[in-house]
């Protein structure tokens, strides 16, 4: 029970709720190394790297050769700016077990931060000749692919990785950034929209499709999802930045601003909340201020696109 609401709870933006069930559980079965790896994830969530750090030790001292405790820690090394030691951590969780995709996301994304990714391209390449029928090498490579700016040949790789995972939401949503990347819209609407059928219960999911149709200028249809949403998970973090959102793209900034001071008596330190501020900011032409929500921003989601993106418009 204790880990099903856990879930639920991270999936809304309630962390602090999240926090005290996996603390229950592990009064229970103080050994479980999954309890202790979503635990750590968590406060990872929130900023928190030491309590982090602490407690992905602790799984490690359970089970060695556990992917998720490899990609916890190198993501709380990612934090620290301990870049080339997150992605030894991270060698270790792809080879505990390749198929998830994080670990690959990462390991990319920090090639890509040095200017390595030519270096990474025969890596996949050479496992798509070992393993032809794996989805992880095509979405690696693909990612790659993505970020240099090659929409066509991404778009390419993610398709091939979905004919062996065929319901695998992770490769849809790049494969949707892939299209946004090579201007077809429509093919990335359909993607996202796929997402849902598979992830029906994932509110995270539904703010993206939220997004999408704000930048299509589809508000009507945006506005629909989000009732489906404050239905669903009414007054959480998400839902209330869900409605902030489509505030800001209506120009309604009292009523955004007020949803986000909702959410942040909850859970402060929520990405979407920092990101948020920063484009209500950015609106009232605090620039400096702005950039340092979208830093915070990254701090709790590194890596993350949209934060990525106004960084890197600043620094132009």
């Amino acid at each position: 029970i204790y880990a099903k609401s856990a879930f639920i709870y991270q999936s809304q933006g309630k962390y602090k709720k999240e926090i005290k069930d996996y603390k229950k559980i592990i009064e229970l079965v103080p050994d479980n190394v999954w309890t202790y790896n979503h635990l750590g994830a968590v406060y990872l969530l929130r900023g928190e790297r030491e309590k982090a750090t602490e407690v992905y030790k602790k799984a490690m001292k359970n089970e060695e050769h556990f992917c998720e405790t490899h990609l916890g820690l190198a993501m709380c090394l990612i934090s620290e700016g301990k870049l080339l030691h997150a992605i030894e951590e991270l060698e270790h969780a792809i080879e505990e077990d390749p198929s998830n995709m994080e670990s690959h996301i990462f390991y990319i994304n920090i090639h890509h931060k040095f200017g390595f990714l030519p270096r990474v391209i025969d890596k996949y390449k050479g496992i798509i000749k070992e393993k032809p029928d794996e989805d992880y090498p095509y979405f690696g490579l693909g990612l790659i692919y993505f970020l240099m700016g090659k929409s066509e040949e991404s778009i390419n790789m993610f398709t091939e990785a979905l004919k062996y995972s065929i319901d695998n939401p992770v490769i849809y949503y790049y494969r949707a950034k892939a299209y946004i990347l090579h201007g077809k819209k429509e093919f990335a609407l359909w993607d996202l929209r796929t997402i849902l059928n598979i992830e029906q219960k994932n509110p995270e999911y539904v703010y993206i499709l939220i997004n999408f149709l704000l930048e299509m200028n589809n508000i009507n249809e945006a506005k629909v999802l989000l009732a489906t949403l404050e239905e669903e998970v009414p007054s959480s973090p998400l839902s209330l930045c869900a409605g902030a959102t489509v505030n800001l793209a209506e120009n309604n900034m009292k009523e955004a601003e007020e949803k986000l001071n909702k959410a942040r008596k909850q859970e402060a330190k929520y990405y979407i909340i920092q990101y948020l501020s920063g484009k209500i900011a950015e609106k009232k032409g605090n620039l400096s201020q702005a950039l340092k929500y979208y830093k915070q921003t990254l701090k709790y989601k590194p890596f993350w696109e949209e934060a990525k993106r106004e960084v890197e418009k600043f620094q132009v």
